[in-house]
């Protein structure tokens, strides 16, 4: 982003800051801090009881039983492996515990990190977690990683463990983002997550940007109201500074272009044209799964059932932080009477849409389908279809939704098929889940 921005307003316009470190992980460990190698035992238990049944001594610290280098006659690997490492320079290290499963890594004895603790995916497989400490070149620290199994019979045993330097005060680095957001016209502040605070294989336990980055945001707006804030991530946040923002681009992760595809909407080389396809709660307790997850003794309960998204919002008359569809633009955008044809379940929505600002951009006309009284518990409304139009100033276009039977229908499981309840309907014709600009009544 920061290159993609240099090269579009110039990088002497331009300065940068840090901020936070939201790095976890870190490089292994020099080989040349441990000119003696690593020793490795081999338990044949949940655990380290007994003795164990090898002792290997390898270079590095990374090593994996797994396939045909599974030990024989094991059922259950515990590994602990230990090291003396000499750091060639001095500070602040991170040092990671990394294991297939449940890692512990001690230095001198003190507990640093423990992967079940504060974890994140590592790759590989792995399963991390971090600390830091204070490390002075030259003086020699004895490392101890205990890696167990989380039951018997886990044929894959990985383990690793990984220091580098990581000096970046956090002070300091809020200091510097502030500093820089007061010299300058305009901050954009890009927080978010990564892999290694959100990924497939690990639930998060909050819906808070990790690593304590609402402090950032919070920090560069008392420095500089006029701030734009970016948001790299996969997945709903709480954002208590969102009213304070003067504008908020989700950018989601947008992969190997995302530098120049977030230029190009931060200079208004392009329209933010997307559309929210998920809410956002001001506050945990507000979303549907708040009172089913984690669960108790293990089993999670999907207690909000078809009440999921913008439904459980409407039912609980919740008003969302930002409600699904919800979708910004940099020029204008006037709505004309909406009308639907057609009989029964076979309807047609058409609304014209006239672009009345400035610029080219699109507009996403959305019609949700309220159903009538039946008896049946459901959602007070549910999307049925939407149409996405991209007009020049001045250009008016039509948006064409077609209803079938199915946007009408709800599941019945007693005779597993789909229904459509008699009795009146609401379409209601919408720029969001939130934002109804028209409701047509018809019967079907």
């Amino acid at each position: 982003m920061l290159e993609s921005l240099g090269e579009r307003l110039g990088p002497r316009l331009i300065g940068h800051a840090t901020g936070l470190e939201m790095r976890r992980n870190a490089d292994a460990v020099p080989q040349s801090w441990i000119p003696d190698g690593v020793s490795f035992e081999l338990y044949n238990s949940i655990g380290f009881d007994g003795q164990p049944f090898e002792t290997l001594t390898r270079p590095l610290p990374f090593n994996a039983w797994i396939g045909d280098n599974w030990p024989e006659d094991c059922d259950t690997l515990s590994v602990r492996l230990e090291f003396t490492m000499t750091p060639d320079q001095s500070g602040r290290h991170r040092l990671c515990a990394l294991g297939f499963a449940h890692a512990r890594l001690y230095v001198d004895g003190l507990l640093v990190a423990d992967n079940q603790v504060d974890g994140f995916g590592a790759g590989l497989g792995l399963h991390g977690g971090h600390g830091y400490l204070h490390l002075e070149a030259g003086q020699q620290y004895h490392i101890r990683l205990d890696h167990v199994p989380r039951e018997r019979r886990q044929w894959v045993c990985i383990v690793d463990v990984g220091v580098e330097l990581a000096d970046m005060d956090r002070e300091q680095g809020l200091d510097e983002a502030a500093a820089l957001a007061a010299q300058a016209d305009t901050a954009v502040v890009v927080v978010g997550s990564n892999s290694e605070w959100e990924s497939e294989g690990g639930d998060r336990d909050s819906i808070e940007l990790p690593n304590q980055q609402d402090e950032l945001v919070e920090r560069v707006l008392d420095a500089n109201p006029n701030t734009v804030v970016v948001l790299n991530c996969g997945a709903p946040m709480t954002l208590p500074w969102l009213d304070r923002a003067k504008a908020v681009l989700l950018a989601w992760y947008p992969g190997q272009e995302a530098g120049e595809a977030i230029a190009d909407v931060l200079v208004g080389d392009a329209d933010p044209g997307g559309r929210m396809p998920t809410s956002w709660a001001w506050r945990e307790q507000d979303t549907p799964a708040y009172l089913n997850y984690p669960g108790e003794a293990g089993v999670v309960r999907y207690g909000e059932g078809i009440f999921v998204g913008y439904r459980w919002y409407d039912a609980r008359a919740i008003e969302p932080m930002i409600p699904f569809g919800h979708g910004g633009s940099y020029t204008t955008f006037e709505w004309g009477e909406a009308e639907a044809s057609g009989e029964g379940t076979q309807r047609t929505v058409t609304v014209p849409v006239t672009n009345t600002g400035q610029r080219r951009g699109s507009e996403v006309v959305q019609v949700y389908v309220s159903p009538p009284s039946s008896g049946v518990p459901r959602p007070p409304k549910e999307l049925a279809g939407f149409a996405k139009l991209t007009l020049d100033p001045g250009e008016t276009a039509t948006a064409v939704v077609e209803l079938r039977e199915r946007s009408f229908a709800r599941w019945d499981p007693e005779i597993h098929d789909w229904v459509v309840d008699p009795g009146q309907y609401r379409l209601v014709v919408a720029a969001s889940a939130t934002d109804p600009r028209s409701v047509l009544s018809l019967d079907v």
